[in-house]
């Protein structure tokens, strides 16, 4: 599938081929993303049923709840197939003023299609945009290659405790040039 990268005066632009787009995402989307992530967490075989379940949470409402707070918060780009969102990628600048890559899912039927890569690409160039020259990210055991594939180096393995399981991720980074 090939991506062309589409910019619109005074935005960034959407990065699309026909009904295949990747754009900046907007308050109506945020309804989806929730059930993206649980789809994406529960087919995430690298990891057992427990592990899966303490990441995804209990599917109650204060986690969703607690989940749409925080997702507030940051800036997030969608991925579209047929108007359809399919997945996502959250990112924010912190007081350091790198940029922080918190969330990247793609709901399971549209795995390995390329879009992880492209939210993530839509990302750094959003990020130089604003001079953000330096990207982390905790990335998952199915994430890592992805974000490897980017040029992200590990910097360590983490063991992060949810729910009185243990989950392995990958603290990465990233340096930019300037533009």
């Amino acid at each position: 599938m090939s991506w062309q990268l589409i910019v619109n005066a005074g935005s960034l632009g959407a990065i699309m081929e026909q009904a295949h787009i990747i754009r900046q995402g907007c308050e109506g989307d945020r309804a989806v993303l929730y059930a993206i992530f649980v789809a994406a967490v529960e087919s995430a075989v690298a990891y057992t049923p427990a592990q899966r379940k303490a990441w995804a949470g209990d599917g109650k409402d204060e986690a969703r709840v607690a989940w749409d707070i925080a997702q507030k918060q940051k800036q997030f780009w969608v991925a579209e197939i047929s108007g359809a969102v399919v997945g996502f990628i959250d990112w924010k600048i912190d007081e350091n003023n790198h940029g922080f890559i918190d969330m990247l899912y793609v709901h399971p039927d549209f795995h390995r299609q390329n879009i992880a890569t492209k939210l993530i690409e839509a990302v750094l160039a959003a990020g130089q945009a604003q001079h953000i020259l330096y990207f982390y990210v905790d990335a998952s055991l199915m994430a890592k290659a992805v974000f490897m594939a980017q040029g992200f180096q590990i910097v360590a393995e983490q063991k992060v405790e949810r729910h009185e399981q243990v989950l392995v991720n990958y603290h990465m980074e990233l340096f930019l040039r300037a533009a």
